[in-house]
């Protein structure tokens, strides 16, 4: 089964997405989910019904038994993470894009957090340069600044910045999605439990 969104998820598309997840747990197929956000900020997550609602369709994928694959395309923000399959939930694979990125906040809290930073960065900057520094006899035993751990400086919520950090497992060329999802599922499956309850025998789900 495969579950992907374009842009924010509202109410319906939170409740269609868990009865999805449901049938595909009743049914033993696993999942592949697409996450493919702009970040643009959106009122939908200041509104309670669709809150509710996508709390509904993260709680039905908690439970879910079936192996999980997650491809970030081109971005995951705030609760995304979660109704997406982001790696908080342990999905078997979780990809990335070069050009995806992810973010736990809303886009608009996070420019808002680096502008105010910046800012007072700034002011701090402008403070030391008017301010002389002092003469004491341990500046001039001053040690040399620490060589930095790694000569690459990767944006934080960028795909390299993920895999540096082992958040995901790989990033892979767009052309090669289809093999790569595919080998991701393949090997899943092969590790995979069928199951053996009659669990999803006696819990239907009706989709409308």
């Amino acid at each position: 089964g495969i579950v992907a969104n374009a842009g924010p998820i509202t109410g319906a598309d939170a409740q269609k997405g868990g009865h999805f997840v449901q049938l595909c747990d009743n049914r033993d197929i696993p999942i592949i989910f697409l996450q493919n956000s702009d970040g643009k900020t959106s009122e939908l997550s200041s509104d309670p019904v669709v809150l509710k609602e996508r709390a509904k369709f993260i709680q039905c994928l908690s439970v879910v038994r079936v192996p999980k694959v997650t491809l970030n395309m081109t971005g995951a923000f705030g609760d995304e993470n979660y109704t997406m399959c982001g790696p908080s939930f342990q999905p078997r694979f979780y990809l990335m894009w070069p050009g995806a990125r992810m973010h736990p906040s809303d886009p608009a809290i996070v420019q808002a957090a680096a502008i105010e930073a910046e800012s007072a960065a700034r002011a701090a900057a402008e403070l030391a340069a008017k301010q002389p520094p002092p003469q004491t006899a341990d500046a001039k035993k001053k040690k040399p600044p620490r060589k930095p751990l790694s000569q690459f400086k990767f944006e934080a919520g960028s795909a390299p910045w993920a895999a540096s950090r082992g958040v995901c497992d790989e990033m892979i060329d767009p052309v090669k999605t289809r093999h790569v999802l595919a080998r991701a599922v393949q090997i899943s499956m092969l590790n995979h439990v069928p199951l053996r309850d009659t669990r999803g025998q006696h819990r239907s789900v009706i989709r409308m």
